[in-house]
């Protein structure tokens, strides 16, 4: 979709960027909901709309045994991402080694990719 030329300048972006930011923290404020219920929703609404996608036009995954390239890639993600991600942790019996993530948060952000013991993601057994 392209915008109107009039609209599209860095002042009138960042404008409209600050009352979109704006406007979710009042339908935050509005909502019984919780940061990590808006993620399940969020979710949700993708998986839905991934799994309702004709089967050509279905998203492939590179993802698979053997292959954790991405496994090392640092991932910021929001608190209640995280809230989200342990329910179904313990909803599923995935154990989460707690001791390794807290070691990963002592390492500065630069530094963690290199690091030889503490990239990788706190799921990847093995290299798998």
């Amino acid at each position: 979709m392209d915008l109107n030329p009039e609209l599209n300048t860095p002042d009138k972006m960042a404008y409209l960027a600050k009352m979109i930011d704006l406007y979710i923290a009042q339908l935050r404020l509005l909502s019984a909901e919780t940061e990590k219920d808006l993620f399940a929703i969020a979710y949700r609404k993708v998986d839905d709309a991934v799994a309702g996608m004709p089967p050509g036009q279905k998203l492939s995954l590179s993802c698979k045994k053997g292959c954790s390239f991405c496994c090392h890639i640092n991932v910021m993600l929001y608190k209640g991402e995280a809230e989200l991600i342990s329910s179904y942790c313990q909803e599923n019996n995935i154990s989460i080694d707690k001791k390794y993530l807290l070691e990963q948060v002592r390492i500065p952000q630069k530094e963690l990719l290199f690091s030889k013991t503490h990239s990788a993601c706190v799921f990847l057994k093995d290299g798998e």
